[in-house]
């Protein structure tokens, strides 16, 4: 009984026309670099009003430096690994990593590595824009936060 049981199982032809192959990918959100982008800009936003909000308790402020640390690497070596999956490469040697711990060393590492050399040009750039993007997002909502917190 139990052989009839598991031969009536058995995909027949018919079936196998019908049936989705398993040789797919999982794709969720944030396996595409653009969504780790917008959280380090989310997250450098949070942190300018951390920085106002430390300021006005008037408490240490290697606090803001701990938490952007351990927010932003583990952030920037999910997007080196996104973004090598989306652009189906296999990331360089150790750049995920490197670009976790030392940003301004491994981003360029990775760009001049995985691509040639003027769209990695290219790309630096538009990481060091970023850069300042974040770094300005900071500064700004650190301002309007202290105003905010001092009244």
């Amino acid at each position: 009984m139990a052989l009839r049981a598991l031969r009536n199982c058995a995909p027949s032809a018919l079936s196998a026309a019908i049936v989705r192959p398993l040789n797919f990918t999982v794709s969720s959100l944030m396996s595409h670099p653009r969504a780790f982008i917008v959280a380090m800009v989310g997250i450098s936003a949070v942190l300018g009003v951390l920085q106002a909000y430390v300021r006005a308790r008037h408490d240490d402020f290697r606090i803001v430096t701990v938490v952007s640390m351990f927010t932003f690497a583990p952030l920037l070596s999910a997007w080196c690994k996104a973004d090598a999956a989306n652009r189906a490469i296999t990331p360089p040697p150790a750049a995920p990593l490197l670009v976790g711990i030392f940003a301004l060393v491994g981003v360029p590492y990775y760009f001049l590595k995985s691509l040639p050399l003027q769209q990695a040009g290219i790309a630096i750039a538009r990481a060091a824009g970023l850069f300042l993007l974040m770094g300005a997002t900071t500064v700004a909502l650190d301002m309007i936060a202290s105003r905010a917190f001092a009244s």
